[in-house]
């Protein structure tokens, strides 16, 4: 957390959880209303983008952030409901603490400027890593340096281990004698343009590749379907009426048949006329054949 000045550092720290945004500083909108499979959150797949300079209001004493001022004004158009409904999703998601205290804080996720990221495609998720075991490593206090293991503290600092160990604020007479290791995760990933930065859903992209491949097939079909009624009626203008080849043959044999036919006929005319003389006069010699 950054601060605009010392005061409201020490305010923050005497009570961190009166000004710590609820639902991690994420968008209020986006996990009340913005669910699957259109949109990606989930666990391991942080968002929705917030802007902590416009898109801010205080509800009930609790800080919350929108990605625009627009979507503030929206949200609490019905905001009881929205609340809850944004509570409940948020405890599904992570399981432990309470209401709006549980899971991780919104570090880059922001919805406008320099360092706008719409948090569209995976983020790191340190969070979701096993929390390293929060160790003691050094007491230095002087009442215990006659002791034979100086990092063990004894009774009159018990005090001052408990709250370190547990993560609790220290004191001033015990932030000088003890130091802690571990009790925190820190992503290998922490450069701004080290993170993905992409402007388009998961959702959208799939939807894209989906309309785009019964487009391409639309297009094949539409083309086929032109090319077939332009052949048709290439051969309806030119008279084209192609016969099957089994039609064609029995059409021929018929044909030549009926040829036969003919000539047969004719032959046998001529024969009859070259054999038909009367009283017994020889026959034309023009008839003979």
């Amino acid at each position: 957390f950054w601060f605009s000045s010392e005061k409201n550092r020490k305010l923050f720290i005497e009570d961190p959880w009166k000004y710590a945004p609820a639902w991690g500083g994420f968008c209020s909108w986006g996990i009340a209303l913005e669910l699957p499979p259109r949109w990606p959150w989930q666990p391991d797949f942080m968002g929705p983008p917030a802007s902590p300079w416009e898109g801010w209001l205080v509800v009930d004493g609790v800080l919350m952030f929108n990605i625009w001022s627009s979507y503030s004004d929206r949200f609490m158009e019905n905001g009881a409901t929205n609340i809850v409904k944004a509570t409940n999703r948020w405890t599904d998601l992570f399981g432990r603490g309470k209401d709006r205290f549980a899971g991780p804080f919104n570090t880059h996720c922001i919805g406008h400027g320099a360092l706008k990221n719409w948090c569209l495609s995976k983020q790191p998720s340190p969070w979701l890593e096993p929390l390293p075991e929060c160790v003691l490593a050094n007491v230095t206090d002087d009442s215990k340096n006659n002791s034979t293991d100086p990092t063990t503290p004894t009774s009159d600092d018990n005090e001052c281990v408990d709250l370190a160990l547990s993560g609790g604020l220290l004191h001033e007479n015990c932030t000088d004698s003890i130091d802690v290791d571990g009790g925190g995760i820190v992503s290998p990933i922490d450069e701004f343009h080290e993170f993905g930065n992409s402007s388009i859903s998961p959702y959208m992209r799939r939807v894209i590749r989906i309309c785009t491949g019964v487009g391409s097939a639309l297009v094949v079909v539409i083309f086929l379907l032109v090319l077939w009624c332009c052949r048709r009626r290439l051969m309806r203008c030119c008279g084209v009426q192609p016969k099957p080849k089994a039609i064609e043959s029995a059409d021929d044999g018929t044909e030549k048949e009926a040829k036969k036919v003919d000539d047969t006929e004719k032959v046998e005319e001529r024969g009859s006329e070259g054999t038909g003389s009367s009283n017994g006069d020889a026959p034309d010699e023009k008839l003979q054949p």
